[in-house]
């Protein structure tokens, strides 16, 4: 695992540093540690191709931690999709996990099974949630929900993200249903798998909400859709505000007026 650590303090960062080495040194697990002094130079590192599989970040709550923030930021507007967690003595940056997907947040001092607990559960979001390729000796991972859909073309799969990347990977498409083992994925014909959370509707064939079009096998259409069908039944029906108000019957209504 490629894990990048930006920690303004000299001390905090030997400390958290040496707790995930001695954690994965125990657990046998391969390991690279990169230390940054500015959030903006992981930016940059990853604009230009590095890449990292987790991404640990110390903020204080003053201008310099602002601007570590908006990085941030920047950092997920690149489209990258590996695990971020902060660390903080401040509940101030709170707020900000959920609009840049923070996967954790340590609250400072550093304690040995407090960091030892974020890496376990980076580990299992990774298991869980993530997809992994490898490019010149090196993998990755970015989410699943965020693949819009697999297409096979000859002897190569192309997979198709909801930011518009594509990556080339050199499997069957049956080899990479089994790695994604997720029930939001269908095979709905030979040469393409989606993810049933991107199709807006169906006609010929499923047409996604960016208006992209998958094929459907025309010979199982009915089969298909219907296990779509069954999908959509078995997701959880969000009410809104309005549908959560219980309706007052028309009798009711009607002594009132009275």
């Amino acid at each position: 695992m490629r894990i990048a650590i930006y920690e303004r303090e000299t001390l905090d960062n030997a400390l958290v540093t040496s707790i995930i080495k001695s954690y994965f040194k125990e657990n046998k697990m391969d390991l690279e540690i990169f230390t940054f002094t500015r959030v903006l130079d992981i930016f940059y590192e990853i604009q230009e191709g590095s890449w990292y599989d987790f991404i640990l970040v110390s903020l204080k709550s003053d201008n310099q931690g602002h601007d570590d923030v908006k990085n941030l930021y920047r950092i997920r507007r690149l489209g990258y999709e590996g695990i971020i967690a902060m660390a903080s003595n401040d509940y101030e940056f709170c707020q900000h996990s959920y609009s840049m997907s923070i996967d954790g947040y340590i609250l400072k001092p550093y304690r040995i099974a407090h960091v030892e607990d974020l890496i376990n559960r980076v580990l299992e979001k990774i298991k869980r949630d993530m997809f992994s390729l490898s490019f010149n000796g090196k993998g990755f991972y970015f989410r699943k929900k965020n693949i819009l859909y697999v297409e096979s073309q000859n002897t190569k799969c192309i997979i198709h993200r909801a930011n518009s990347i594509t990556h080339n990977l050199y499997k069957h498409l049956s080899e990479i249903a089994g790695i994604l083992n997720d029930p939001n994925f269908l095979r709905s014909h030979r040469s393409f798998l989606v993810n049933m959370d991107y199709i807006d509707r169906v006609e010929q064939n499923f047409i996604l909400k960016n208006g992209e079009e998958v094929f459907i096998n025309r010979r199982e259409k009915r089969y298909i859709v219907s296990l779509y069908n069954a999908y959509l039944e078995s997701k959880p029906v969000v009410l809104s505000l309005d549908e959560k108000k219980p309706k007052k019957k028309k009798e009711e209504d009607k002594d009132k007026e009275e």
